[in-house]
């Protein structure tokens, strides 16, 4: 409602604006002085289609409900269509309008990658041929730091609407639009004249480098731990010696440091605290632990696995992974992830040469694709992601499951803790087309 407030506070414009390059903002005219069509990357839509995991344990069967890749693959053109007031202009040379004032930009999908075709596109967020999304604003801003709330130009989003796209010939443009924003409030605009056409230069892949993902284990072993100190304290309670409360209470002395493992307090089961990093979202190239992801089940690209009796790393889907999660709904990830092996012919040059065209390959594969550490050696995978993406995994090295010592509280007087694993661990490069993230004004 901010945004609302904020056009209620623009002040009022010229009733005696011309109808023919006017935009309307809630009832408001402001007058189109200028316009671009902005040209970025092509849109990339994969069709995603339902996919249920059959979870079978225990004489029963849980239906997971996810998504996996389709097999429908469609390039569509990525225009921003951008309407400026007086006050907002292109810059040559920046890639964005630069000023303070009234303005419009619709996110227009054309069905030709190298041009904005010409016909009516209806509202819709799938980025399909004829489709578009859009945002407005009655006072944009690009400057910073002018002593201005950002509420008082926060773009509104568009939420239904169309919009007509005609060439009149001669270099001139007719743009007309009837739209409603989220809020309700009515948005409209006329344009006839000429549109600057600018090329947005952006990245073709993405690049997540010396990636360190976990593999996660089917159960973790956690041992309560203290220091010396604190075992001296409690013997004397019980009237007993240092040596006699050890043997009563079957402690071991923890040989890499100080203090003592009690075996009685022992946790053997799914741990999600410390389980490693071995989930990964291809928006952020960050690994998570699973608790990370909770409130965001889809989010889930990849994920691996530790097969102690084989001492090797799976590659697995993450809506498999709930069996190693306690089978708890908190954790049913959606996306059914893919991978192969890829081909011995493929190379290091082929890694460090991977262009749009590259990613584009067939993976029939359903199984895990597994890293054995016996007679380790670098490789490469592919996948291709619930909602399409395809990418390619260089694995690098490896770093084997070691024991570690975390000291959780602090007493002032002594230290207890807990003796548990540290994941075995990947170190990978993962390449995959980029994302296109457009500015909501540009």
């Amino acid at each position: 409602m901010a945004f609302v407030s904020g056009l209620s506070a623009c002040s009022e414009k010229d009733e005696g604006i011309q109808s023919e390059n006017v935009m309307r903002l809630y009832g408001m005219p402001y007058h189109v002085q200028s316009g671009v069509i902005w040209q970025s990357n092509p849109n990339v839509v994969v069709s995603s289609i339902p996919y249920v995991y059959k979870d079978m344990h225990d004489g029963e069967t849980d239906e997971i409900e996810g998504f996996r890749a389709g097999t429908d693959r469609i390039e569509t053109g990525n225009f921003q269509l951008s309407m400026y007031e007086s006050g907002l202009s292109h810059v040559p040379g920046v890639e964005s309008a630069q000023g303070k004032a009234a303005c419009i930009c619709l996110h227009l999908s054309s069905p030709e990658t190298n041009r904005l075709v010409p016909g009516t596109y209806q509202f819709g967020a799938e980025k399909h041929p004829f489709t578009f999304v859009g945002y407005c604003a009655c006072d944009y801003s690009t400057q910073e730091n002018n002593g201005v709330g950002a509420e008082d130009y926060t773009p509104a989003a568009l939420a239904e609407g169309e919009v007509t796209v005609a060439e009149e010939g001669g270099g001139n443009y007719r743009v007309s639009l009837q739209a409603k924003t989220t809020a309700g409030g009515a948005v409209d605009c006329v344009y006839y004249g000429k549109l600057d056409v600018c090329q947005v230069s952006q990245i073709v892949s993405s690049e997540y480098k010396d990636v360190s993902l976990s593999g996660l284990l089917p159960e973790v072993e956690r041992i309560y731990w203290t220091d010396e100190y604190i075992v001296n304290q409690y013997a004397p309670m019980e009237d007993m010696s240092l040596e006699e409360f050890v043997d009563a209470y079957g402690l071991i002395k923890y040989e890499d440091g100080e203090g003592y493992l009690w075996p009685d307090e022992t946790y053997l089961g799914p741990d999600l605290n410390y389980n490693g990093r071995a989930l990964l979202s291809l928006s952020t190239g960050l690994p998570q632990t699973a608790r990370n992801f909770r409130d965001k089940l889809d989010d889930v690209d990849l994920a691996l696995t530790w097969d102690e009796e084989q001492q090797s790393f799976l590659f697995e889907s993450p809506i498999r992974l709930r069996g190693m999660l306690g089978r708890s709904a908190k954790y049913d990830f959606r996306s059914h992830t893919v991978y192969m092996k890829a081909p011995d012919t493929f190379t290091d040059a082929d890694f460090e040469n991977l262009t749009t065209e590259s990613f584009s390959f067939v993976i029939t594969n359903e199984e895990p694709v597994a890293i054995p550490t016996r007679d380790f050696r670098p490789s490469y995978v592919f996948f291709q992601t619930g909602k399409g993406v395809q990418g390619i995994i260089k694995v690098k090295s490896y770093t084997p499951q070691k024991m570690q010592l975390d000291i959780d509280w602090d007493w002032g007087y002594g230290h207890e803790g807990e003796l548990g694993p540290l994941n075995p661990s990947l170190l990978l490069d993962i390449k995959c087309p980029t994302v296109i993230a457009n500015k909501q004004i540009r």
